[in-house]
């Protein structure tokens, strides 16, 4: 950056703007919602903040503290031996994401007699300040999630529960990612305006190198999983013959040539 400042050398404005950034996302960190889908509007809430601030502290050349330089490698939970349920990782991802980091699972054979077990670890790489950001509204919305999960079915199937989880966990994933371009959109289309580039985003993106590049030298690679989208006809089909087949011992009806799949 052209020239470095400290909070202290930032007028009485600049420094009560910043303040009252950090102060809405405390307040946010420990507020209780009603419902999902307040939840997830108080996460992409965190997420403008915490970005919007970083955007300006970039924007002021506020210098950044020396021990935030670099990637460092942090677990979001306590090793597994058991794996760690799909709607975690599926919110970690969103979150790190949004925070310039990378969210990994490494898994890790340790023989124990009589036999070998499994220690899974649920990681993130990026900076010291982000991976904070990004473990701190986990923590939020993890605890929102089961809060709200216990409120909706406490008598409820664990199955049914789980599927709570994902589905809850899908939805805060989908609003930080939106609050997220939104607001890199709007910091593209203001430096554009002033005929200048953008230092915050260049930041963004070297920071993001920088995690790309640090995962690469230790071996992490991304493995896509591709998930088949079932047919709407054969899974009609498949549950009618279901809720119909005659579990007596009776006769079993033919299929009849309206009852045949076609493929999708």
């Amino acid at each position: 950056m052209a020239s470095e400042s400290t909070f202290a050398d930032l007028n009485v404005e600049e420094q009560q703007r910043l303040l009252d950034k950090l102060s809405k996302l405390k307040a946010l960190s420990e507020c209780r919602t009603g419902n999902v889908n307040e939840t997830a509007i108080a996460a992409a809430t965190m997420t403008r903040i915490m970005l919007e601030y970083q955007i300006e502290m970039v924007d002021l050349e506020c210098a950044e503290d020396e021990s935030d330089q670099g990637v460092v490698e942090e677990a979001a939970l306590p090793d597994s031996y058991n794996g760690f349920p799909s709607w975690k990782s599926t919110l970690l991802r969103a979150l790190a994401e949004v925070n310039c980091c990378l969210c990994y699972t490494s898994s890790t054979v340790e023989a124990v007699q009589p036999k070998r077990r499994t220690r899974s670890r649920l990681c993130l790489l990026g900076t010291p300040k982000d991976v904070q950001n990004a473990i701190q509204l986990f923590s939020f919305c993890v605890e929102e999630v089961e809060r709200l999960c216990t409120a909706w079915g406490r008598f409820q199937t664990l199955k049914r529960r789980n599927d709570f989880r994902k589905g809850a966990a899908h939805g805060i994933a989908e609003k930080v990612r939106a609050e997220r371009e939104q607001i890199l959109r709007e910091e593209e289309t203001r430096a554009a305006s002033e005929n200048r580039s953008s230092h915050a985003l260049e930041l963004f993106k070297s920071k993001e190198e920088a995690v790309a590049e640090y995962a690469a030298k230790i071996g992490i690679r991304t493995v896509t999983r591709r998930v088949r989208v079932p047919s709407h006809q054969a899974y009609s089909a498949g549950y009618r013959a279901g809720v119909e087949m005659d579990l007596s011992g009776g006769k079993r009806r033919r299929l009849g040539s309206a009852d045949r799949l076609a493929e999708p």
